[in-house]
């Protein structure tokens, strides 16, 4: 009964504030282009396309954030971050939205921010910082942290549902972050989990930057393949990333190291 009431107390705080909002930031994405590819496909043949593609560089989103004081130090703020397919009316429309990120949260000046909902795990804005292309398309860091099956990713599998976050003040260009994901999906014969959590750290100071970061997954259930059989019990993967720039101002440099194992 205890927790029923103050996740009762922090909805209606962070839900009252939006409504009397005065500091609202609208943000977003629109990104657009022809493409032509062609090619062989794994199981034989070939495969052409020819028309347009929304989100070629970066994902396509429309946004909205904002803040609440709330008076000694103490402020309400919120996320709503959905994306968008311009070409095929995926979006506001009839297609319906794609949650990217949305959530509540109580920020204090002294003691960092505590947010509820879909979120960003430490590994997403960590791996972004530490690549060239940053979390677009592009970056080869992106692509290569999905293909192997990583959350650590600057991608949407480090976009975790039903998830408590705390991110700390910055001390000095050290900050923290940390989270956890309640296992609340279970659905059977599909990669789903126990729970999902991360924390980070972060260093940033002039031209340096340095991130370490561990996500853990806990009681994934692996679907059947052509060559491998469900695993019905389920199973631990965890994660890690070391990853760091300098800037020299005529050129940036910029290193990352990540292993996944169960």
């Amino acid at each position: 009964m205890q927790r029923k009431i103050i996740a009762l107390a922090v909805a209606s705080l962070a839900s009252g504030a939006a409504l009397a909002q005065t500091n609202v930031t609208v943000y977003g994405v629109v990104d657009a282009g022809y493409l032509y590819s062609s090619g062989n496909q794994p199981g034989g043949g070939s495969n052409t396309f020819s028309g347009l593609s929304s989100g070629i560089s970066a994902g396509n989103r429309i946004g909205f954030k904002g803040s609440e004081a709330l008076g000694n130090g103490l402020s309400a703020v919120f996320t709503l971050e959905y994306g968008l397919d311009i070409d095929s009316n995926q979006g506001i429309g009839t297609g319906g939205l794609n949650a990217r990120q949305q959530f509540v949260g109580l920020a204090s000046d002294k003691l960092g921010t505590v947010a509820l909902g879909r979120q960003y795990a430490p590994g997403f804005n960590a791996s972004a910082r530490n690549s060239a292309l940053d979390a677009t398309n592009l970056a080869i860091q992106s692509n290569l942290s999905v293909l192997s099956g990583m959350s650590i990713t600057p991608n949407s599998p480090a976009r975790f549902n039903n998830a408590i976050t705390y991110t700390s003040n910055n001390y000095s260009g050290l900050s923290f972050s940390a989270i956890y994901g309640f296992g609340e999906e279970g659905v059977e014969n599909s990669t789903s989990d126990g729970g999902k959590y991360g924390v980070g750290a972060n260093y940033a100071n002039g031209p340096i930057n340095v991130d370490l970061v561990y996500q853990g997954r806990q009681d994934v259930v692996i679907p059947a393949t052509d060559t491998t059989p469900k695993n019905p019990t389920g199973k631990d993967i965890n994660e890690w990333y070391l990853g760091g720039s300098y800037d020299f101002k005529v050129v940036k440099l910029f290193a990352s190291y990540q292993e996944l194992y169960s």
